[in-house]
């Protein structure tokens, strides 16, 4: 997984928000997500508009998190949606959503991300921006515009494993 300072130590590129803010916003919104699961279970919000993706996502969350409520989105309005329903609902935020940067195409899922991080209620809620992609281009884009953490997509079940153990900190 891709953090903004293990990405910005190895490319030397900057973001618009220093690192340390991003990753301290990421540290304490753990803290407070973790506290607020005591009591409740832990809900993760996966936005994949593809279903292959999709299976082996909810197959690597059930195994890391078997206590996780996972719920599946495939489109941008439909998250919009789901995560406006809390607050007239008077339910909890999701404690992570892990959002596919191609919902078919990067503009729509960085919309998404703009949307989700310009949001007061919405912004306290980590993303970690998971996509095929391994292009600067994308990775810099998705930290500009508030991503927690950038995953790249492994072709295996084992390597989604290995990578999914890293959510905790989250």
């Amino acid at each position: 997984m891709i953090t903004v300072d293990n990405w910005l130590d190895h490319h030397g590129a900057s973001t618009k928000k220093p690192a340390s803010a991003l990753v301290n916003n990421a540290q304490s919104q753990s803290t407070s997500t973790q506290q607020a699961d005591q009591t409740r279970s832990l809900t993760i919000l996966v936005i994949e508009d593809s279903t292959d993706e999709w299976f082996l996502i909810q197959r690597t969350l059930i195994t890391q998190f078997p206590h996780a409520l996972v719920l599946f989105l495939s489109d941008p309005i439909q998250a919009l949606s789901y995560l406006d329903a809390p607050v007239w609902l008077g339910q909890s935020l999701p404690a992570m959503i892990l959002l596919d940067l191609y919902l078919p195409d990067a503009k729509a899922g960085l919309g998404l991300l703009k949307s989700i991080k310009s949001h007061p209620r919405f912004a306290k809620v980590p993303v970690i921006t998971i996509s095929r992609s391994n292009h600067v281009y994308d990775i810099v884009e998705v930290f500009n515009c508030g991503g927690n953490a950038y995953l790249v997509k492994p072709d295996e079940y084992q390597d989604w494993t290995e990578a999914f153990k890293l959510l905790d900190r989250y």
